[in-house]
């Protein structure tokens, strides 16, 4: 999913994984700007952990697992190529949001553009490759790309489990 800030793009990936959750195994990936960004509650047992001095955090539960861990610098190319393989045989989609400058010119990366209008579009498709499935805006305009509004979604749904079913 790649868009700017405020485009909608949580909105349409929130949308795919409602529609699709029930059939298949779904990896949702976000990329932020912020490198000190926390997800942790402030006062609960795993939060004091971690403001002790802890590198690494892990909460796990009967249903559910999670990692917080400090990290020097990233390498996020590094990060994606690693997760991909173990990605594609653990899950049937995954939805990484964000991350355009890694994954805009790959083209075993099938993409969606999220844009409030036809500049950005234009914008966006001048620094990407191809494969692009399609392009959610606010108001549809004539172009080669299927164009979807954020009110038609269900097509791309279909698109996306018709995708999914190729082998």
């Amino acid at each position: 999913m790649i868009g700017k800030k405020n485009s909608g793009k949580t909105r349409v990936i929130t949308y795919l994984i409602e529609k699709l959750c029930g059939k298949y195994r779904i990896l949702a990936i976000k990329h932020v700007n912020e490198p000190n960004f926390e997800i942790d509650i402030p006062g609960k047992d795993s939060w004091k952990m971690k403001k002790a001095g802890a590198t690494t955090v892990s909460i796990v539960s009967k249903q559910k697992i999670a990692i917080i861990s400090d990290i020097q610098n990233i390498n996020l190319t590094e990060f994606i190529n690693n997760i991909m393989p173990i990605a594609d045989t653990s899950y049937d989609l995954v939805i990484l949001e964000g991350f355009s400058r890694i994954i805009g010119r790959r083209q075993d990366v099938h993409k969606l553009v999220v844009a409030r209008d036809k500049n950005d579009v234009e914008e966006i498709l001048s620094k990407i490759s191809p494969p692009v499935i399609g392009i959610i805006t606010r108001k549809p305009f004539s172009s080669s790309y299927n164009i979807m509004t954020f009110d038609k979604l269900d097509n791309l749904a279909t698109k996306i489990e018709a995708m999914i079913k190729e082998p």
